[in-house]
């Protein structure tokens, strides 16, 4: 009977240690894991807007099928501003920052699903400037596809401007650091502020987006999204974006309706 006994309890102890290993592990999960699944991008760069456009119809990737292929542009093309054709133009732009904008969503999905999962890492902490896990969930979403695509067309030129050429920086942001961007002509005597320089495109995106989603400025515009303000509109939350304020607000929602930058919401990145 006592051996039966101590076999039962044997068994128990088994059951109960393997038990706790695999809670250990969901709750102690690396800094790194991916909860979704994973996805292959690929890279491209093309001087010239015409190469780009070729190799565009060779994946088949038109707006009207709403599905957004696994390519980033590293840059924009030289050349932009040599298309007459203003909608060829926006086309183009639009092919480019779609992908872009859902590659950087999609790596915010991962961090907010993490987060759900209990693995917050003193990495994420760091980067989104709070271990509070409440207000990381109000911080760690991704950012509406309309709104980071009017902001990339207006603050770009539709990705014909100086900086976003030579800095990859699509969204205007600025830097104090002597030499990490560069100077504006026409920067007034005394100021020391430079337009930031980055490695991509998708560099500029998530800068952008983690401003957004961190910076005090920004507080209304993650109200907004989380459904704290009512009947407002998210250009609202992005009053202290631009030194214009309420005209720049009008200026932004003005661009995302003319264009109907809206519809962008709803495309998905291919085999989704």
């Amino acid at each position: 009977m006592k051996n039966k006994w101590a076999i039962f309890y044997i068994i128990i102890s088994i059951i109960f240690t393997f038990y706790l290993i695999f809670t250990l592990e969901g709750n102690y999960k690396s800094e790194g894991e991916i909860t979704q699944k994973k996805i292959d991008w690929d890279y491209v760069y093309y001087k010239d807007w015409k190469d780009l456009d070729n190799y565009f119809e060779q994946i088949n990737y038109t707006l009207e099928d709403e599905i957004i292929p696994t390519v980033v542009v590293e840059k924009f093309p030289n050349n932009l501003n040599d298309i007459y054709d203003v909608n060829k133009r926006k086309n183009i732009f639009i092919k480019i920052m779609l992908p872009i904008i859902n590659k950087v969503n999609k790596d915010i999905e991962i961090e907010r699903e993490n987060i759900l999962n209990g693995n917050v890492s003193e990495r994420l902490t760091e980067k989104y400037l709070t271990d509070d896990r409440d207000i990381l969930l109000r911080r760690v979403k991704p950012i509406p596809v309309h709104i980071a695509l009017g902001q990339s067309a207006k603050e770009s030129g539709w990705g014909t401007s100086r900086f976003a050429i030579e800095g990859n920086n699509i969204f205007g942001e600025w830097t104090w650091e002597e030499g990490a961007g560069i100077v504006p002509t026409g920067r007034p005597e005394g100021e020391t502020y430079e337009v930031k320089k980055f490695d991509s495109l998708v560099d500029s995106m998530e800068s952008y987006a983690l401003k957004l989603n961190t910076l005090d400025y920004y507080l209304d515009f993650r109200k907004i999204r989380n459904n704290e303000i009512k009947n407002k509109r998210l250009t609202e939350g992005l009053l202290y974006y631009s030194q214009q304020r309420e005209k720049y607000v009008e200026s932004l929602s003005d661009l995302i309706d003319s264009n109907n930058f809206k519809k962008y919401n709803n495309y998905v990145l291919i085999n989704e």
